[in-house]
């Protein structure tokens, strides 16, 4: 077995994971390639619009309030023709210099971008895109140039004695849960913290790395002794898994970022559902909520796409045996009922996903692949036949 790993314009550490199946034993195994890409040096690797640039992603890391951070790199006009570069969006915290903005024929120039800390409102991670217009003779081309920071609060400066009366952050739970959710209802969750410090304890922000968790409200400034809540809710438009994690950003020295979890379980509305939840990967708990929900009364299809042995030492109930690895399959396939709704596994989900990419390509209307297929669903104990 060989691996290769093609380094084009990405520098630095990599990690990558190769998964691979043993189609006699149905065995997983996990091979992890490791390296360093090392930079040639002084090469303009990316492309900024017409430009050749050092860089498409300026990164400053940890910048404390009140700094600000600058950086320069170089770009080139390649070109046979002049450029005229210029900004069209920016947030306001961010800055531009250019050495020429009308950068002649192959002239090698440079642009300087500064983060200003005083000019953003929030602390915490921001992730930009600005975008430059570049114009030459044969017109105006687009290009986007990706700027991160994390803003914080430096307490370093701090005595023994501030350090003593400081606020103080303590949330009475962690972690919440949505529970289950169907689809189309709206889940609330809320956290409850208290400021046990001398000084008021202020949130500077509440972030959330999943979109489909919307921050509602939050107590921003509280007195010694009080309590404050936040507030979150979901509105989920298919199924799916909630795991998401909140960054609470305060004024606490000891505790200035604080995580937080939230989880939950999308699933099906007891009655008819919408077709716009096609195709999709589903947990075990949703497979289960599926079968019991709709196996009676005729509208779910059981299909086990894997072998005929591994179906004959047991299956799901009332399931139908297709296997996925044989030529007749997209034929055979081809003469189901699109109208009912499609369960489909295998022993570990990797040849469902297959079967189920069949049955996008074929429009059949309602397709969920069970991701921990035969294997997760007799680990649960659930039911079999055989």
């Amino acid at each position: 077995m060989e691996t290769a790993y093609k380094s084009n314009n990405r520098p630095g550490k990599f990690r990558k994971k190769t998964r691979i199946y043993w189609e006699n034993s149905g065995r997983i195994d996990q091979l992890y390639l490791e390296g360093n890409v090392i930079p040639t040096p002084g090469k303009l690797r990316h492309r900024l619009g017409t430009l050749s640039s050092e860089e498409r992603v300026i990164n400053f890391g940890d910048i404390f309030f009140p700094q600000k951070e600058c950086v320069t790199f170089k770009i080139k006009n390649s070109s046979a023709e002049n450029v005229k570069i210029a900004v069209i969006s920016k947030p306001s915290y961010i800055d531009f210099s250019f050495g020429d903005q009308n950068i002649a024929a192959g002239k090698l120039d440079s642009i300087t971008v500064c983060f200003d800390t005083k000019k953003r409102v929030l602390f915490g991670n921001t992730n930009d895109l600005i975008r430059f217009n570049f114009e030459d003779q044969a017109g105006v081309t687009t290009g986007y140039l990706q700027v991160r920071a994390n803003v914080k609060q430096d307490f370093s400066q701090l005595t023994p004695e501030q350090l003593q009366k400081a606020p103080q952050i303590v949330f009475q739970n962690k972690k919440a849960d949505f529970g289950k959710i169907e689809i189309g209802q709206v889940g609330k969750v809320e956290f409850h913290f208290e400021n046990r410090g001398k000084k008021p304890l202020r949130i500077h922000n509440v972030q959330l790395n999943n979109p489909r968790v919307k921050l509602v409200s939050f107590d921003s400034l509280l007195v010694s002794g009080k309590q404050g809540k936040i507030h979150l809710q979901t509105n989920p438009k298919k199924i799916n898994t909630i795991r998401t994690e909140i960054d609470v950003i305060s004024n606490d020295p000891q505790n200035s970022i604080i995580k937080l979890q939230v989880n939950g379980l999308v699933i099906f509305p007891p009655k008819k559902r919408s077709t716009v939840f096609l195709s999709k990967n589903i947990s075990l708990e949703q497979g289960q909520e599926l079968y019991n929900e709709y196996l009676e009364n005729g509208r779910l299809f059981i299909l086990d796409v894997r072998s005929d042995s591994e179906f004959a030492e047991g299956h799901l109930p009332k399931a139908k045996n297709i296997d996925v690895q044989k030529k007749k399959f997209k034929h055979i396939i081809d003469l189901l009922d699109r109208k009912k709704i499609y369960l489909v596994y295998c022993q570990k989900g990797i040849r469902s996903a297959k079967a189920a990419e069949i049955m996008r390509e074929l429009d059949f209307e309602e397709v969920y692949n069970l991701e921990d297929g035969f294997y997760g669903w007799q680990k649960m104990e659930l039911p079999i036949e055989k």
